[in-house]
């Protein structure tokens, strides 16, 4: 599958679902703690019930166990998840197991950045509408 299909396939869940991630709360102004795996599983697991939201970044190294067990206790609990798989966009036909690690974040950010562009076009509120950034003094 072509990285651009990928792309669109996942934004394409932007639209069907508010997702929880740090950003988002930002940017599109949707409440969203963001954690990682391992700090899931450390209490905010306990927030996971049927058809809650979660949007899920997997790596394609060392934490993709880490990554993959909170995908299995999501899908356990029938939480509405979106799953951004770095392995998915082939990083790793290009970068050896040793540094794949460091590309992961650059592959999963410009993923990331055109899914909320067209959250952002779904819910009609720009990426760069702010409250307070930029327009008071904090």
């Amino acid at each position: 599958m072509e990285v651009q299909k990928q792309i669109t396939d996942i934004t394409k869940q932007a639209v069907q679902a508010v997702q929880k991630n740090g950003k988002l709360s930002r940017v599109v102004w949707i409440a969203a703690p963001t954690y990682n795996s391992g700090e899931y599983f450390h209490g905010p697991f306990e927030l996971t019930v049927k058809d809650a939201p979660f949007l899920l970044y997997a790596n394609d190294g060392k934490t993709r166990k880490m990554d993959m067990r909170a995908l299995t206790f999501l899908q356990r609990f029938d939480a509405k998840y979106t799953l951004i798989d770095a392995k998915d966009f082939g990083l790793s036909s290009i970068a050896g197991p040793d540094v794949i690690d460091y590309f992961n974040p650059m592959v999963l950010t410009g993923v990331f950045r055109k899914y909320a562009e067209e959250l952002a076009a779904a819910r009609n509120h720009p990426l760069s509408k702010r409250r307070y950034m930029w327009k008071l003094e904090y």
